[in-house]
Order: structure tokens, then sequence, then C-alpha cells
């Protein structure tokens, strides 16, 4: 445990039995006072020395041996059981990792923990930068909060949150989720509070980053699955032949609108979860609102030997095990066919790799990506 837990556990546990040690302080007071007027040939440091029991009163009446009986007892139970417990006993964590991020300043804020959050708390870890972190889902931040980290439990859209994460103090905060509605809720909330930090927001849509990049937000949008498409437009460079893209999401809609709008190439987009009206009048994009995941099932809506490239866009936590087995049976059947798919966690690229499959959208790779594109005083570009 660091000292500034401890001590901030310490100071908890005073606050949470401050009732008794105010009934010790007076009842040691009232010692002192009866110790005053009866033994007027003491010293005040011999008064306070027997008020505390160390030295023997020269007075042998009833009251000062009750108060000799007590006190021992009273400091015995209060003092000295409070100082075990001090020491054996542990605090809520939760409440001690609040009040340790609630002590930072020009510090980082960190605005959901998953994927991307993870990669930004864990360079400001290794970098020593000061830094909080609010995460909704407790389940998420059970290690750092057991270890001591500033985390904050709680909604990021809420002021109070936000001011025990010390947004009032700090110099820049990562908004990394994919909600629009608590992204812009949250910052309002920020501005309120704070008008000159840096805000950095993970945003699809380009109006809403021009939106956000004016008055009186001010913030730095980006967007990782524009990211990702950089690298996909260097693997279809100079391709042809139809596609297929499998996922609904961000990242689909960009490969998708650039393999049949800027290559004029066709393109088949799978997922249960399309919005038709999105494509009904595109005729470049053909789409099975249906969930296609193995590869008897690609078979039967389109002629595999005519696909030149396939992009499966799932998320991959989810989707892993079918993402696998698709590959596989591809790979076999399919060899000329370029495989390229979405994944979050980089030992799963090894996996892909032996089947020559390429991989994209990692956290690594646009964390990185993040770090080029801050500000210079920010704390992921410093060394």
């Amino acid at each position: 445990m660091s000292l500034q837990r401890f001590w901030i556990d310490l100071t908890l546990k005073i606050k949470q039995n401050r009732w008794p040690f105010v009934i010790f302080f007076l009842f040691y007071l009232l010692g002192a006072v009866y110790y005053g007027i009866h033994e007027q040939s003491a010293s005040l440091g011999q008064i306070l020395l027997i008020a505390l029991c160390v030295h023997q009163p020269t007075i042998t009446n009833d009251l000062s041996a009750l108060y000799q009986l007590v006190f021992p007892i009273f400091l015995e139970v209060v003092v000295f059981g409070f100082l075990i417990g001090a020491l054996l006993e542990r605090y809520n964590p939760v409440v001690t990792s609040k009040i340790i991020a609630a002590h930072q300043s020009n510090h980082t804020i960190v605005l959901g923990y998953h994927h991307l959050g993870e990669r930004i708390v864990e360079y400001l870890q290794e970098k020593k930068k000061p830094y909080s972190l609010i995460e909704m889902d407790k389940s998420k931040v059970l290690d750092l909060i057991d270890n001591g980290e500033p985390v904050v439990v709680g909604d990021f859209t809420e002021k109070a949150t936000l001011l025990d994460a010390g947004a009032d103090k700090c110099r820049e905060v990562f908004f990394v989720t994919n909600d629009f509605r608590k992204a812009i809720v949250s910052i309002s909330k920020i501005r309120e509070i704070n008008k000159k930090c840096n805000l950095y927001l993970r945003v699809f849509e380009e109006q809403l980053q021009n939106y956000l990049e004016k008055e009186p937000w001010n913030a730095f949008t980006f967007s990782t699955s524009q990211w990702s498409l950089e690298y996909i437009k260097k693997w279809t460079l100079g391709k042809t032949g139809t596609s297929i893209v499998l996922g609904f999401n961000h990242i689909s809609q960009l490969v998708s609108d650039h393999l049949a709008h800027e290559q004029g190439r066709n393109v088949i987009l799978i997922d249960p979860k399309i919005d038709e009206e999105i494509y009904i009048d595109d005729p470049k994009i053909k789409i099975f609102q249906e969930s296609y995941t193995t590869l008897k099932g690609l078979k039967d809506i389109c002629d595999l030997t005519q696909i030149s490239q396939l992009f499966i866009c799932w998320k991959s936590e989810t989707h892993f095990s079918e993402a696998i087995l698709l590959v596989m049976g591809i790979s076999k059947e399919f060899p000329e066919i370029e495989i390229y798919v979405r994944i979050f966690d980089e030992e799963t690229i090894p996996i892909f790799a032996q089947y020559n499959v390429k991989t994209f959208s990692t956290s690594s790779k646009a964390f990185e990506l993040l770090r080029k594109a801050v500000k210079s005083n920010s704390a992921l570009r410093n060394p």
C-alpha cells in the first residue's frame, strides 16, 4: 500500500470513528481539569500525565479511583482498538480510489475503460503521469481499485462524478467510448467546470466532428474507424473483383463505401442489423439482412469463386470463434480470397497470421495514432 493510500485509509477510519474519539477526549479533558484543581502542587505536564494514568495522583478519593479505573479501559477500547483496526482492517477500496482520484491535479482524465481506454491508462501508469479514470462498470476496474489506482466508479455524465475525478483541475480529458449522447452530455458538464482543459473525443460522423471542434467545446475529435480505413485503402489499392463485408458498424460502412464508390467495385454487405434505407438506391452494394457466419452460409448466397476479398468486421470479442472457423474454411477451400479481420486484442494476431490474414483496428495501433495526433502538451505526447 502506498503512503498516500495509507493516510487516506487512516483519515477515513478517523472520520468513521470520530464520535468515540470526541467522547474519549472530553473524558480526558474532564480528568485533566479535575486533577488541575486538586493537584495544586503539580505542574501542567504532571497533571496531563496523571490524567493519562501515567503518574499516580496524590489524592485517593473515590472519584479519582473511578477515573483511574475507567480511563485505561477507555484508552484500550477507543485508541488501541482503532489503531489495531487501522492496521489490520481494510477500508472500502472503492472509496479510497475515489478520494485518490479527487486529489489529482493537472492530470489526465479517461472516460471509459475498454480497449483504447485501457491502453491510455497503461501508458499513463508506465510513464508515472497523474490521471484519473471514470468507469460505470465496477467489474472492469476491480484490479485497478485493489491496487489503489485513482478510479471513480460512476456515470461520467453526472457533474458530481466528474468533480470526483478532479475535472475542475485537470489538464485534458479523453472520451473513448462510442456513445455520442454521453459524449455531448459529459463535455457540456466539463465545460461548465473547466473551460481550459483539452478535450479529445472519439466520434465517427464527420458532421458531429465539425460541430464539436467549434465553440464552446473546442474539442479534438478522432475516429479509430477512419484510421483503420487508411490501412485498408493501402491493402485494396489496385484490387478488383467483388468483395464481401461482414458486420454492420462504423468500420464496415467505411469499407463498403470505399470499395463501392471510390474503387467502383461490387460489394456484398451481410449483417442482420443493416439499415436498408442507407443502401436502397446503391447499385454497387448488395445487402443481406441475415447472420451468415459460416462458410456454408456464404456459399448459399454467393459464388465464392467470384470473390476477391473478404472483410470480417465483427466485434471479434463476441465472434472470435466464428471468425476463426470461417477463416480456416475459406483459406482451405478458397485460398485465392484475401481475408482481412477486425480485432481488438494483439494476442490474436499470430492466430490469424498463420492463415495469411491481415488484421486491423487493434487498440494498440489506434493508441499510437492517437499519441501522434494529440497536442504537444498532452501527457500522451510527452516522454
